[in-house]
């Protein structure tokens, strides 16, 4: 995934590799040009990722604004 070259080796850099998401989960046409097939088992692994990062996106929103007036 696309940190995993800028890290390669140097320790300080990994927690970000490890925070940053791995958008590569939702780009299937490397699988699908090797004649690979899309199986449910990864749509569902694909959406339940999708679904942690928006409530991970939400959590941080709602941290963020908390204590705030808006409105």
């Amino acid at each position: 995934y696309f940190l995993s070259a800028v890290v390669g080796g140097r320790t300080w850099l990994e927690p970000l590799a490890a925070v940053v998401p791995n958008l590569q989960f939702f780009w299937p046409a490397d699988a699908l040009t090797q004649g690979s097939t899309i199986t449910l088992g990864y749509l569902a692994t694909v959406t339940l990722y999708a679904a942690c990062l928006v409530g991970a996106a939400m959590s941080v929103a709602v941290i963020l604004f908390q204590t705030r007036d808006v409105g």
